[in-house]
């Protein structure tokens, strides 16, 4: 029986095995599925290769401690590298649409996170309409997918707050209401 890099035998299930902080999955043909962890939670299977699908978890992860932490340019930067290394993976076919779109979505919100705690909410609403336009485009999104989505609705209804855009607020929070995991 041949043994995969990781030493664990192969067979006709998927091995599950964490590598430097990701969750990776073998598949049948042995080749690796790396399982992108945000914010303590799974939000995309990648089928790009380990040390892509590390950097991407590694600057969205890093983003998301530091946004927490209040550093928000570097936070920023992190997020920025993300999206330039999940649009990169899309362009060499390494991640598929619904992947790259389920990334990509997550870091949408956090930016606009960001961008509504520094106030500069032009380029908050921005990110979370961005953001949406993925989610709605996701063919089958997962339990996981739902819960973000409602986050990116949840935030973006606070900023309409905010802007003092109480039509918008409920609309967004109608939406929220309404998506089921």
């Amino acid at each position: 029986m041949d043994k995969h890099p990781f030493g664990r035998g192969g067979g006709a299930r998927n091995d599950i095995v964490l590598v430097g902080g990701l969750i990776c999955v073998l598949d049948q043909e042995q080749s690796i599925k790396v399982l992108v962890v945000c914010s303590s939670i799974v939000c995309a299977v990648c089928s790009c290769g380990i040390q892509q699908g590390f950097e991407i978890g590694t600057k969205i992860s890093d983003g998301d401690r530091l946004l927490g932490t209040g550093k928000y340019s570097q936070a920023q930067e992190n997020f920025s590298e993300a999206l330039t290394l999940i649009d990169r993976e899309l362009d060499h076919k390494e991640l598929s649409g619904d992947d790259a779109a389920v990334l990509k979505a997550h870091v949408l919100t956090k930016l606009g996170t960001l961008y509504t705690n520094e106030k500069n909410y032009p380029q908050a609403q921005s990110k979370f309409k961005e953001a949406l336009k993925l989610y709605e485009r996701i063919a089958d999104p997962s339990a996981t997918v739902l819960k973000s989505m409602k986050e990116c609705l949840t935030s973006y209804a606070e900023l309409a707050r905010v802007l003092n855009q109480q039509d918008m607020a409920k609309e967004l929070d109608d939406r929220a209401g309404k998506v089921k995991f």
